[in-house]
């Protein structure tokens, strides 16, 4: 591999890559990590990588001390073993100190061996996620192409992403321009065979030569990408239409403690479930094998993609996220095998619950004394403990006010932790929506009274009873119509309007407010996020609110939209199915 054809390899990829020669000087440096090792390529260029390594990195925990310069410095020996495991250590920079995933490997670059120090960036793993998933089904795409052009096929076709911004476009474009050069050769071949036979001869030759040369390189290339997948942290296992394993790389192998010569060519029966060398593949295969997992919706890795969280025991206790990609062949349509990406989710679980367990126990411990500290305050508003000076009363609604906030968000807190753990105790049975509507602006009326804001609902005439949970329901428009009168300014307008179309119940709720900036919509329903503009007017908010009305719209079946302006309000849409298929106790 020649130097001019590393760089375009490794520029468009999201893991920082650091080349090294055998004097251990730095010959290639990508963007990803200048940008993670906050460093100049100038002036890393030519220096010392091991210097480097020990300005920047740092291990997590004292059992990993020294193990990457260890490996650095082990990299040129004859028994360096080629595909060693990733360590995870921290790279330090003058603003921050950010986990990684770090990787040496050996590479042929100019005639010579030359090494690489690969890492990624662990705080964003959904970003990695989904990066992943696209190089995935980019690969998917671009390997069947590649094969029948390297047998002279050039009637594939590749899709060119729109987005230009695309990290696989400029080699897509790139493919698919070599493509047609090719046909665009054959086709003057033919012409100029029926003119001149010397002619037809010499174009032949040139051709051929052409076409030797093309086919070498995306043989080169077919091993750069068969390289990358080999080295993926995620585990990978291409199978054929009937289960056979066509191909499995290292991370696979260490998640499901299996050797690739045992399973290669093997088809992966159900029965192997009680095979102990081969009950993990089994159960990955074969995820409804598994005693303990579920299927999950992820739309980030297409319609055709299926997801299962799944644990397996053997030797060790692992919970695993299994995504299932079908291969189409791309003349008859047809499925032509499917790959399982794996990616190991014990720690991330373990996070998940811990956090959860936390958030538990901490609101139940705050919410009853919350509750008491709120009782005894009403009591002394009401004048059970005698009668109280203008400033006493105001220093003890304040207080009764921001005791009611911290309610608020104790049980936030709860009904989040409760989502998270499927037990937010969902109750589908017949109400009348419009009537759960009448409560919550009944309730909010005097609100808005007081704010001087017109509070509006316009009430329909044909909108039937049909099964919903009336309370779930009353609690996501008390957080939308919450929302919409506190970020109304004075002699603003909140609109409640709702609707029967087709199988549809829609509720508007619209208000002539602050609105939302448009860069920061498609974040309003995330946990814990608050727009910009809402926080430089320090009105109080937990962020939450938006995450639940999310999932309780959800669970019934529906969706909801948001669409504003900032500065001139904001619209949200609710849409519920009439007639959805939901138990009565979920």
């Amino acid at each position: 591999m020649k130097k001019e054809e590393i760089e375009p390899l490794f520029s468009f990829l999201k893991e920082g890559v650091v080349v090294f020669d055998k004097d251990f000087r730095v010959g290639y440096i990508n963007n990803v990590a200048r940008t993670v090792l906050d460093v100049d390529s100038i002036d890393i260029v030519g220096s010392s990588v091991t210097e480097l390594l020990e300005a920047s990195f740092e291990e997590q925990s004292s059992e990993s001390k020294g193990v990457l310069q260890k490996k650095v410095l082990a990299i040129f020996d004859g028994d360096f073993v080629k595909n060693n495991a990733p360590i995870e250590v921290y790279v330090r920079t003058q603003t921050k100190k950010t986990p990684v995933n770090v990787q040496v490997v050996r590479i042929n670059m100019d005639g010579g061996e030359n090494g690489v120090v690969t890492f990624y960036d662990l705080s964003n793993e959904q970003e990695l996620k989904s990066y992943r998933s696209h190089t995935k089904e980019v690969l998917s795409t671009l390997v069947p192409v590649l094969r029948k052009t390297a047998l002279g096929d050039f009637s594939s076709k590749i899709d060119v992403p729109e987005d230009e911004e695309d990290e696989f476009a400029e080699l897509l474009v790139g493919v698919q321009l070599m493509i047609d050069d090719l046909v665009e050769l054959s086709a003057k071949k033919e012409e100029l065979q029926q003119e001149e036979v010397q002619t037809i001869k010499q174009t032949e030759t040139q051709l051929t030569k052409k076409v030797e040369n093309t086919t070498q390189e995306l043989q080169q290339a077919k091993k750069h990408i068969e390289t990358i997948v080999e080295n993926l942290t995620q585990g990978l296992i291409e199978y054929d239409g009937s289960f056979q394993v066509r191909r499995i790389n290292s991370a696979a192998e260490e998640m499901l403690d299996v050797k690739r010569e045992d399973v290669l060519g093997i088809k992966v029966l159900p029965e192997d479930k009680d095979h102990e060398r081969k009950k993990n593949l089994a159960i990955v295969s074969y995820p409804v094998l598994a005693t303990e997992g579920r299927r999950v919706t992820k739309k980030t890795f297409g319609e055709n993609a299926s997801v299962h969280e799944l644990v397996i025991t053997h030797p060790v206790k692992k919970e695993l996220e299994v995504v299932t990609i079908p291969f189409t062949h791309i003349d008859t349509g047809e499925r032509d095998g499917f790959i399982k990406v794996i990616r190991d989710i014990t720690k991330e679980r373990e996070i998940s619950r811990s956090k959860s367990d936390f958030i538990n126990i901490a609101a139940h411990q705050l919410r009853t004394p919350l509750s008491a500290v709120k009782w005894v305050m009403s009591m002394i508003l009401d004048g059970d403990y005698g009668s109280l000076s203008p400033s006493q009363r105001k220093l003890i609604d304040k207080g009764y006010k921001t005791n009611e906030k911290m309610i608020t968000l104790v049980n936030d807190l709860l009904n989040v932790a409760r989502i998270e753990d499927d037990r937010f105790g969902y109750v589908f049975k017949e109400g009348d929506i419009v009537a759960a509507i009448t409560d919550v602006v009944d309730e909010f009326r005097l609100l808005a009274e007081k704010g001087n804001i017109d509070l509006i609902f316009e009430k329909p005439n044909n909108v039937p009873v049909f099964v919903f949970d009336f309370s779930k329901i009353q609690l996501a428009l008390h957080n939308l119509i919450g929302n919409a009168i506190k970020y109304t300014h004075e002699g603003g307008t909140v609109r409640v309007s709702l609707e029967k179309k087709d199988e549809m119940i829609v509720i508007q709720i619209q208000d002539t407010g602050i609105g939302i900036p448009k860069d920061q919509i498609k974040m309003m329903f995330t946990k814990f996020f608050r727009a910009g503009n809402v926080i430089r007017l320090q009105v109080g908010g937990s962020g939450l609110g938006l995450f639940i009305v999310k999932d309780i719209v959800a669970r019934h079946g529906g969706s909801i939209t948001v669409e504003s302006i900032e500065d001139e309000g904001t619209m949200f849409i609710l849409k519920i199915p009439i007639k959805a298929a939901r138990s009565e106790d979920v």
